[in-house]
């Protein structure tokens, strides 16, 4: 003989009340997510930045309010229009809550900054086996560490100082977004995937997702930073002129081979 209760269905009518009450509660959080930042706000952001004084809302992360937004997947999530910046914005690139460190034990350059094979190269290119460590050059976060089609399996890491690095066609990843590591912390074995040619390194310095010469602030001769400070404006984003004899020599180029393939040709 059953014993239990029974349970009844809740009805319609206290369903709907239920769905209401919820939806009054959750009504602050609603609105407090409408207020979350998107990539087209990383331009508000930036004149946000107070250098002098600095403003820092988060110990240890000057530049928190300036990359508030957080994306794992995209590359770049920021969007930054250049003509948003200002004539000049120092970052202090080596103060005393940022470490620094080679990201390899030697540095062969091997790709520079620029035009190559007539498409954009914004990175360099190091020298290196397969297998070969692979080190974060300043103390900060994980954002990214997955494969990328051109990329291959690459690792991008926010940095306390303003600046994001870039380290592509590695054989292995050895850290997970939101970790938080330090300066020569290795990240990842050096390899030969995505679009590559051979084992190397491709080596990317990024301030708000747009890249520029790495050069600009590391001395690979003596393997140091120029200078603790950088300054940022339109002029640090611009690429190269393409080598002079590049267009000439590609217009040579397809029109004998469109010569060799015309059906008209006796």
């Amino acid at each position: 003989m059953k014993t239990g209760k029974k349970h009844l269905k809740p009805s319609p009518i206290y369903r709907i009340l239920s769905v209401l009450a919820l939806l009054f509660l959750a009504q602050p959080a609603l609105m407090a997510a409408g207020n979350v930042l998107l990539p087209g706000d990383a331009n508000r952001l930036l004149f946000q930045l107070n250098p002098d004084p600095p403003v820092y809302p988060h110990p240890g992360f000057p530049f928190w309010d300036m990359y508030a937004y957080w994306d794992t997947l995209s590359i770049n999530p920021y969007k930054l229009d250049l003509d948003a910046l200002p004539d000049s914005l120092d970052v202090h690139i080596l103060h005393m809550d940022c470490g620094f460190a080679l990201p390899l034990t030697g540095m062969s350059l091997t790709s520079k900054y620029g035009y190559r094979w007539g498409k954009q190269h914004k990175g360099i290119d190091f020298d290196l086996e397969t297998g070969d460590t692979v080190r974060n050059m300043f103390d900060g976060i994980v954002r990214v560490s997955g494969y990328h089609s051109g990329f291959g399996n690459v690792v991008v890491v926010r940095h306390h100082n303003g600046l994001e690095t870039l380290y592509g066609h590695l054989s292995k990843r050895l850290v997970r977004p939101g970790e938080m590591i330090y300066a020569g912390h290795i990240i990842g074995l050096g390899g030969n995937t995505g679009h590559s040619t051979g084992s190397h390194l491709h080596f990317e310095t990024r301030f708000m997702g747009l890249p520029f010469d790495p050069q600009k602030i590391l001395n690979l001769d003596s393997g140091e930073l120029y200078d603790e400070f950088m300054v940022v404006n339109k002029e640090l984003f611009e690429m190269p002129a393409p080598p002079p004899t590049y267009r000439k020599k590609t217009y040579s180029r397809y029109r004998s081979s469109a010569y060799r393939r015309s059906r008209y040709r006796r």
